[in-house]
């Protein structure tokens, strides 16, 4: 089996690249399937200890072990966080046929002397981190995120984290197709990347806050709606249970 590789960078305009060894779609959480992680506080200050929820779907029972990554491949700014798994067993949501996997973890912001002068010369830093995530079939997906490191004083350290929700459809039965649409709620004014995941079917433009689900199996389905930040890198992400008939 080919390698799996998932690659989230956070801050550098939430790139995203997928490999796999068939021609699934890139929406489709028929296995495992990384899809963000949640950093808080949204940025960072030296020293300041942060905490991390990684969210992943996939199908009902996977078993997902987490090991820290260190990112020698496209490390450009210094040194890796050393990243501190919480869990080493995932939280599991069954939603519909499918279910959502968190995993906690956290590490600690560097105040060194090289930071710091970083900070005074550009006005931030950053630091990255990673994770990876396999399973015993051979699947995995590596997660690596740059965080932004300010002054405690600087004003970005008040920035937080939009909300999101699925305005189309309801939890009501549908058939065929449908339109789906997502909805961002955000005290900053920044443009966000937006995907779109599904237990079964297409999406037709993932990456459109409102588009169309086509194709959609029977009974319970899963529908994910994921937002991204572009300045402050903040994700967010809303998991919708839709019965099909």
């Amino acid at each position: 089996m080919k390698k799996i590789k998932f690659i989230l960078f956070v801050v550098l305009n939430a790139t995203l690249i997928s490999c796999s060894d068939d021609a699934a779609r890139q929406e489709t959480i028929d296995k495992l399937r990384a899809l963000g992680v949640v950093q808080v506080p949204t940025i960072a200050t030296p020293g300041a200890t942060v905490q991390l929820t990684y969210y992943l779907g996939g199908p009902k029972g996977l078993t997902v072990t987490p090991t820290p990554y260190n990112d020698s491949e496209f490390f450009k700014y210094g040194t890796n966080a050393d990243v501190t798994l919480i869990d080493a067993t995932p939280v599991e949501e069954i939603f519909g046929n499918s279910s959502l996997y968190t995993f906690q973890a956290s590490f600690i912001a560097p105040a060194t002397p090289e930071v710091s002068a970083v900070i005074a010369a550009k006005g931030n830093a950053r630091l990255r981190y990673g994770v990876d995530f396999r399973t015993p079939s051979g699947d995995y997906e590596t997660v690596i995120a740059d965080a932004l490191i300010y002054s405690p004083t600087a004003p970005q350290t008040e920035w937080v984290a939009q909300t999101v929700d699925i305005s189309l459809p309801s939890t009501t039965a549908i058939s065929g197709s449908t339109a789906i649409q997502g909805e961002i709620s955000s005290p900053l004014d920044e443009p966000y990347k937006v995907g779109w995941f599904v237990s079964s079917g297409k999406v037709k433009v993932r990456n459109a806050i409102k588009t169309e689900w086509s194709e959609i199996g029977s009974g319970e389905q899963t529908l994910i709606f994921t937002a991204r930040g572009s300045k402050s890198g903040a994700f967010a992400i809303k998991v919708l249970k839709v019965n099909v008939n």
